[in-house]
């Protein structure tokens, strides 16, 4: 559904953070949207580059490094789903999501603790940043939230 969405909003190309395995920039090769897989250099990286190529994607590879985040001015679209409860410090990585979008560009976040409010995650500084905490972070950010029809998540939020 999230797809669908970026697809009627006109995204054609998706910055995905944390890429992983790749399961969110190959299910948007089908959608017909490019792609840049970002993520930490390592095995699960070149795994996920090799899973969209075999599907016939060829997505753009970054390698980013999780503690001085800088990323690409001017994206329409980035994804991060699954990521934020592994960095230390989420808000700033956040704001530079916000930086690296251009004006009304769209941000798709996943994490467990956007609905729980005590959720420590991985990490003890991300106590209390969940629920309704997580929502006023985003919005802080400079972020608004679009309505996806979900309950809990992906949240779906543009940059204004």
């Amino acid at each position: 559904m999230i797809l669908e969405l970026l697809s009627k909003l006109g995204v054609d190309k998706v910055f995905d953070y944390g890429a992983g395995i790749g399961t969110f920039l190959a299910l948007a090769h089908t959608y017909g949207m490019a792609g840049i897989f970002a993520d930490v250099e390592s095995n699960t990286m070149k795994f996920g580059l090799d899973r969209i190529k075999s599907l016939g994607g060829s997505p753009t590879p970054m390698t980013v490094d999780p503690h001085l985040p800088s990323l690409p001015r001017d994206l329409d679209c980035i994804a991060c789903t699954e990521v934020l409860e592994h960095v230390y410090e989420p808000e700033l990585l956040i704001e530079e999501f916000y930086s690296a979008l251009r004006p009304g560009g769209i941000l798709v976040v996943s994490e467990s603790f956007d609905y729980v409010d005590e959720f420590c995650a991985h990490l003890p500084t991300h106590r209390g940043k969940g629920g309704q905490r997580f929502d006023r972070i985003l919005e802080d950010a400079g972020f608004r939230s679009m309505p996806t029809g979900f309950l809990l998540h992906p949240s779906v939020s543009v940059r204004v």
